[in-house]
């Protein structure tokens, strides 16, 4: 008897230790917990999977195993820092008013391209030189543009010599003029007895240079050799090069060689906040600040239309009969529109971040960033269409908190 008490006292000790063991087992797995961060942003950390309340990314585990009570629900549930911008920065309410009345916008100068003239060669050749070679260069008429070297036109000017010691050369001298060279120079070779090596290439009128839309050289040389013709393909015209055309380079017959614009048409397009669609129309007055100060007023021709929704700008077009004004001009315009009643805050408040505009809000001892839609800009305000109440306290001036976290990540 009292051995089997004294068992069943030993089986009563292993079944309360194993009890006792296993609850302490259990508890201690559930103090330990496999800690997760965000990559992008280490601050954001969780006690187990999750999102990142920042940028949407899932939580990774971090190695090792850390107490839940040392992470503490303060660090799972604080916002990150990265969410505010600590700042004493000045701060002002948006204002509902009448405002507006002008709208503020960029605008540029160029040439009329509806009334260009190509300039061309009819025979192949080397460039020798190239008076004319820069976008927007001006040029008068009857100015030497560049100097080519051809072979077939050297031959066609000894054949006509060699004509005319057996006849009046008639048909040889259509060859030439069909070729590009001018009365003056024929006469001059015929005169002299030698062909000219070089001929000069005219301006056929004054204006501006501008870009060709095709091709200038030629994967052909005028030469035969297939060494000149393989250097010649390198040679691709592009007109994104600050020159036009170098000496040395291969021209192909019939292709052009650059466009000459008249000078004393000019045209400005204006680029239109797309948010002001409705409030431009043709035939408003436009008001264009040239960098000396100098304006001009005058009214809008065209605007085109709004083709994509997410497109920032429409574009506006009107001419100006100006003297000396260098195509590629940036100008300020300012386009008289109808007054908006609205809530308004200084241009200074908003911060264009390349496909949005956002405020700072005060937020406590910081701020904190908020995308806004704009309904109309004018010279020194904004209309506020969405995104902002008169309540709001924004940082007065948004550039001064563009080194922060927030304006980072927004």
């Amino acid at each position: 008897m009292p051995i089997m008490k004294k068992l069943l006292n030993n089986s009563l000790f292993l079944l309360v230790f194993a009890a006792v063991f296993f609850a302490c087992s259990n508890k201690e797995s559930e103090r330990k917990t496999e800690l997760h961060y965000c990559p992008m942003h280490p601050t954001v950390k969780s006690n187990g999977p999750g999102i990142c309340p920042i940028c949407n990314m899932d939580l990774v585990a971090m190695d090792g195993v850390m107490e839940a009570g040392e992470l503490g629900a303060a660090a799972v549930n604080a916002a990150p820092v990265s969410e505010k911008i600590i700042s004493k920065a000045k701060t002002i309410r948006g204002r509902y008013h009448e405002g507006g009345g002008v709208i503020a916008a960029e605008a540029w100068v160029d040439v009329d391209r509806r009334n260009t003239k190509s300039i061309s060669t009819f025979y192949s050749g080397r460039v020798e030189s190239a008076e004319a070679r820069y976008p927007f260069q001006r040029v008068t008429k009857g100015q030497i543009l560049l100097t080519v070297y051809s072979p077939e036109l050297v031959e066609a000017q000894r054949n006509h010599l060699l004509a005319l010691k057996s006849s009046d050369g008639t048909f040889t001298r259509k060859t030439l003029l069909t070729l590009g060279m001018e009365e003056s120079m024929i006469k001059s070779i015929e005169t002299s007895g030698e062909p000219m090596r070089v001929v000069p290439v005219r301006s056929p009128m004054t204006g501006i240079l501008i870009a060709a839309e095709t091709e200038t050289k030629s994967g052909g040389s005028p030469f035969g050799d297939n060494g000149m013709k393989e250097a010649s393909e390198k040679m691709d015209y592009t007109s994104e090069k600050n020159e036009f055309i170098r000496p040395g380079e291969i021209l192909r017959a019939g292709a052009t060689v650059y466009s000459i614009a008249p000078s004393d048409d000019l045209r400005v397009f204006i680029n239109i906040p797309a948010s002001t669609i409705g409030l431009v129309k043709e035939g408003d007055r436009v008001s264009l600040r040239f960098p000396d100060g100098k304006e001009v007023v005058t009214k809008i021709e065209s605007i085109e239309g709004l083709t994509d929704k997410n497109q920032d700008f429409i574009r506006a077009k009107t001419s100006v009969n100006l003297k000396n004004i260098q195509p590629g001009t940036i100008l300020k315009a300012e386009i008289a529109a109808d007054k908006k009643r609205g809530l308004w805050i200084p241009k200074s408040a908003a911060l264009w971040l390349g496909k949005k505009n956002v405020v700072f809000i005060r937020d406590g001892n910081g701020f904190a960033a908020r995308e806004i839609e704009i309904g109309q800009a004018s010279q020194d305000s904004l209309l506020i269409k969405k995104g902002l109440s008169s309540m709001d306290e924004i940082a007065t001036h948004a550039g001064m908190l563009q080194d922060g976290d927030t304006f980072i990540k927004n």
